[in-house]
């Protein structure tokens, strides 16, 4: 019996050595899948692993030029091992951190200039004798700077939850073709 790992949730399909060359579906998810020797899955692995070194070496390349925006992989167009693998929910759970970081990161800079806005109204055009106007002011403006800062810091976790989910999915993907070869190896 031959083990061949499914592209898409990453199952061990099993098929007799009699299937070489043809394609059948995955028991888990029916995706279909093209059963490979040995050799093949080794030379899969191998071009798969070139692939994503020259993948990540255009995204640092992308990375060292940018302009004013912020890249990521899927911006700079290239994909990742994760975005290899669709409709796994730990994949769609680390795109949705992204999403929300990005959300969180809007927020710590509109909330200041919100906190901001009434302190300076306050402070110009209200009626506060002497000192109650500064004091405006800078109550204002240290609200404006608390909340950036906490949700700046908010954004940046959410990210680093997202890059560690897209690592961890990566390394169970390269573990899980890893041991499929392995276990083919101690069955020829």
């Amino acid at each position: 019996m031959i083990r061949t790992p499914c592209s898409r949730c990453d199952t061990l399909v099993e098929a007799p050595e009699s299937s070489i060359g043809t394609e059948i579906a995955c028991p888990q998810c029916e995706a279909t899948v093209k059963v490979m020797s040995v050799k093949d899955q080794r030379a899969a692995l191998v071009s798969e692993s070139l692939r994503d070194d020259r993948a990540r070496e255009e995204f640092m390349r992308a990375l060292s030029r940018r302009e004013s925006k912020r890249l990521s992989p899927s911006t700079a167009g290239v994909s990742t091992p994760v975005e290899a693998a669709p409709h796994n929910n730990a994949l769609l759970a680390t795109r949705r951190l992204k999403d929300v970081s990005v959300y969180l990161l809007a927020f710590a800079y509109l909330l200041p200039l919100l906190a901001l806005a009434p302190a300076v109204v306050l402070a110009v055009f209200g009626r506060l004798p002497g000192l109650w106007g500064v004091f405006s002011f800078l109550t204002g403006a240290l609200l404006a700077v608390l909340c950036f800062v906490f949700f700046k810091w908010l954004s940046d976790a959410a990210r680093a939850l997202a890059d560690f989910g897209d690592l961890a999915r990566s390394i169970d993907s390269r573990l899980g073709h890893l041991q499929a070869l392995h276990d083919t190896d101690d069955s020829v």
